[in-house]
């Protein structure tokens, strides 16, 4: 497969609003660097809320792959799936920068390592959430993820199923985070995110 010329994947930036997504995740590393005062010292209220500001990057980084043109786009002669791809290759990266550098500010209760492997899955289930319910909806199953990651803290259980609040030297949450990140990747690319405006018609 030929890959696509630079000025398509520009194109399909711009009409992706790539630029506000940056912008809103630039809003977001800097609320996890002002959330420092709460977010130092470990607890569970400090381990959730740096879930949360995860999880808002990971929304917006899913909510980006909302396409203008609804069905129209599936009848382009370009290799979607490639753009798609150029295109989460260019955001995932970015908010993960972002996310390093707010962390550098200062001790957190979480591990650069850690957050951004939080951060992985997360977008992972988002992207997975955006093409299966469409990306105004990407938010939704995170969301209720960390309600539930966030219980489990609090009761001190401790499992896979809520491989977030595992240590980074757990390796299996790792390939969990890994696989979810690589899953919802390869769905979006593949598929696109599901069109709701075309779903109500």
């Amino acid at each position: 497969m030929t890959p696509p010329p630079p000025r398509l994947i520009r194109l399909h930036l711009r009409s992706r609003q790539a630029g506000a997504a940056t912008l809103l995740l630039g809003i977001t590393a800097l609320a996890l660097g002002a959330s420092h005062p709460w977010t130092a010292t470990n607890g569970v209220f400090a381990q959730t809320l740096l879930l949360l500001l995860a999880t808002a990057a990971a929304s917006v980084t899913a909510a980006s792959t909302r396409t203008p043109f609804g069905e129209t786009e599936h009848t382009a002669s370009a290799p979607l799936s490639l753009i798609r791809l150029a295109h989460l290759a260019v955001l995932l990266p970015a908010a993960a920068a972002l996310l390093t550098l707010a962390l550098a500010t200062g001790t957190f209760a979480v591990s650069t390592a850690a957050l951004l492997r939080n951060f992985a899955g997360l977008a992972g289930i988002a992207l997975l959430t955006a093409a299966l319910l469409g990306p105004h909806l990407c938010w939704t199953l995170p969301i209720a993820y960390v309600v539930i990651c966030g219980n489990t803290l609090d009761a001190q259980i401790t499992s896979l199923w809520t491989w977030p609040n595992l240590p980074t030297t757990d390796h299996p949450a790792t390939v969990i985070a890994i696989t979810l990140l690589a899953a919802g990747t390869t769905a979006v690319a593949l598929t696109g995110p599901r069109d709701h405006v075309t779903d109500r018609s």
